[in-house]
């Protein structure tokens, strides 16, 4: 069984996201610094220092029942209706659906994505609302391909 990216994680109060104690939430992989040049234009994903949880000692990993978020660490409240098991997938599947959305797949492409684990499983499902010609699904370990073309029917 494989770990996911992130655990839905209990916190503390954090006024600048509206969150109380005991509110489920997921947070985003980068922690910016909110001052460099990509920060400043937004585009925290290039951040320069590029703390990602787990990583760096200035954030820990999320492999924890609770887990302390940085100050400049960005928070979505998640709500309580939904499991824990799928809430777990957000993180993951966004980060899948932001690398398809940057591909510009059309029609008449070929898709080829190397890797069946839950950011390329995520990305082939993603990838197939956007109707290519062909699209490929590659992995070193078979029965991740064959999860895959069980539960996503490709």
């Amino acid at each position: 069984q494989s770990a996911p990216q992130f655990r839905l994680l209990v916190v503390g109060a954090a006024e600048k996201y509206s969150l109380q104690m005991g509110d489920h939430v997921v947070s985003e992989q980068i922690v910016p610094c909110r001052a460099c040049r990509f920060c400043l234009r937004g585009g925290y994903h290039m951040c320069v220092p590029h703390d990602i949880y787990g990583f760096h000692q200035h954030s820990q990993g999320a492999m924890a029942t609770y887990m302390k978020y940085p100050a400049n660490s960005i928070n979505h409240k998640v709500s309580k209706e939904i499991p824990a098991w799928q809430a777990a997938f957000i993180e993951p599947l966004s980060c899948s659906i932001h690398a398809v959305e940057l591909a510009n797949i059309q029609f008449n492409d070929v898709v080829v994505i190397a890797g069946c684990g839950p950011l390329g499983l995520g990305m082939v499902a993603a990838a197939r609302d956007k109707n290519p010609a062909k699209l490929i699904a590659l992995d070193m370990l078979d029965w991740k391909v064959r999860k895959g073309e069980e539960k996503l029917n490709f």
